[in-house]
């Protein structure tokens, strides 16, 4: 039986549910879709609401940035905000959603300086965007610390960090999908700690917060999430570098006794995509 979707929110709720399994293969069938088949609808002059082809290009950069494919996330994202400020939809959170996407490929880029202003804004937008928006607004905080880090602003990112996981340390979970992203989130900000006093020197400390990131890490995604596999790389390599060698043998050690594999096979994924035409 095909998967099939009916609205431009439900593709991007299940985009996100793949990539939450470390599918991104998957995640890209289904965002691209949703994004084509409105676009056909435009080019055929039917009356397609921009919001939900917005939505869907965020979805769709969503996907491209964790795959790596910066450029083609930059040009959804570019998309996207151009449909939602066009529609005059300054505060619309996933307005600051999306244009976090954006700055992520800016500082991919270097571009530090085109970076900051949309890390500002988004912030700005999901601050005050309520209790549904929170985690995506702590998202935003992590990148602003990783930034402030990168430019030796040691104490503002570490500021920032601790801002996230005391505002994760109140979160009362609701399921335990919302468990595991309260651990990936708090496993990121713990990360960035490490990596910061790593940069700084600060060897012991350094240490100490890589080792809990990655038992969170495993928590919040499981062994063999592309993430979970990309931090330990990264977490190894630190270790080296703080004389850690006997950690990161460990770490190595299991990342090549990992095989990977999706749970969701992209040749087995059938998406039809059927949108309301004036839905919003």
């Amino acid at each position: 039986m095909p998967e099939v979707i009916s609205s431009s929110e439900d593709s991007s709720q299940r985009v996100f549910e793949l990539c939450g399994e470390g599918a991104y293969d998957a995640a890209m069938i289904v965002a691209a879709t949703a994004v084509a088949t409105l676009d056909a609808r435009r080019e055929t002059g039917a009356d397609v609401d921009v919001l939900q082809l917005a939505t869907s290009l965020r979805s769709l950069a969503a996907v491209h940035e964790c795959l790596g494919q910066h450029a083609e996330s930059a040009e959804c994202a570019d998309r996207a905000i151009a449909l939602w400020l066009g529609a005059e939809k300054k505060d619309e959170p996933q307005l600051g959603m999306v244009m976090h996407t954006r700055a992520t490929s800016h500082l991919v880029a270097g571009e530090f300086d085109e970076a900051l202003p949309l890390l500002e804004r988004a912030a700005s937008i999901l601050e005050n965007a309520g209790e549904r928006f929170a985690q995506d607004f702590m998202a935003v905080l992590l990148t602003m610390a990783e930034l402030s880090s990168h430019h030796g602003e040691f104490a503002r990112g570490r500021a920032l960090y601790a801002r996230v996981l005391d505002s994760l340390a109140d979160v009362e979970p609701t399921s335990p999908e919302h468990v595991a992203a309260i651990n990936g989130m708090s496993a990121r900000a713990l990360f960035g700690l490490g990596s910061s006093f790593a940069q700084a020197g600060q060897a012991d400390e350094a240490v100490d917060y890589l080792s809990r990131s990655v038992e969170l890490f495993e928590a919040g995604f499981g062994l063999e999430h592309p993430e979970v596999l990309s931090a330990k790389q990264a977490i190894a390599s630190i270790y080296r570098v703080v004389g850690q060698t006997e950690a990161a043998d460990s770490l190595e050690s299991e990342l090549e006794a990992v095989e990977r594999h999706d749970e969701v096979g992209v040749e087995d994924l059938d998406v039809v995509v059927r949108f309301d035409d004036h839905e919003s």
